[in-house]
């Protein structure tokens, strides 16, 4: 019964290390047989598209004059403590603004494949549950100025290649009353 175990086992091991190349899934051979129930895993961690930039929130407010005040950083994440794997009280809500913010990003991604009228997207996309959840968390910052009575925001994306940082603006939202 132990060689048995290990037998299969082995096998197992090995044919989900062949799983993992594309040629072995698509046409048929042993490992698609053996995969018949889908106990085969497929990692596929950082592909087909790695992440290559960094995202970041900023917003900024707009008197009762129409003055603005500078671009502020949202932290979008939370430095990590050496005791948050046993407890992260902020891990949910780290989670919901990421996946906001790539429900948003994935939605400008679309609007710019499909060429989707800007004014048809900017209604949509403020309805969107991603947009309201940024919006929250962007109206919840303290103002700016004391007399601030809008709020705008951007979503951006931050590269850094070959010693340069690249900024490249992707969503400017409208302004929002505060």
């Amino acid at each position: 019964m132990v060689y048995f175990l290990g037998f299969f086992f082995s096998t197992w091991f090995v044919f989900t290390i062949i799983w993992q190349f594309d040629p072995f899934r698509k046409k048929p051979s042993i490992v698609r047989l053996f995969n018949t129930f889908n106990i085969l895993p497929i990692w596929t961690f950082f592909a087909p598209r790695p992440g290559m930039s960094d995202t970041h929130l900023l917003y900024r407010d707009k008197d009762g004059s129409g003055e603005l005040s500078e671009w502020k950083e949202i932290p979008v994440f939370e430095q990590r403590k050496f005791f948050h794997f046993i407890w992260n009280p902020l891990k949910r809500n780290n989670k919901l603004i990421v996946d906001a913010l790539s429900q948003v990003k994935s939605y400008k991604m679309i609007q710019e494949e499909k060429s989707v009228d800007e004014e048809v997207f900017q209604q949509h996309l403020t309805i969107s549950k991603g947009y309201l959840v940024i919006l929250s968390l962007v109206v919840s910052f303290p103002k700016c100025k004391a007399d601030s009575v809008a709020r705008q925001f951007i979503i951006a994306d931050t590269t850094f290649l070959g010693g340069k940082r690249d900024f490249k603006p992707l969503l400017s939202s409208p302004y929002h009353q505060l």
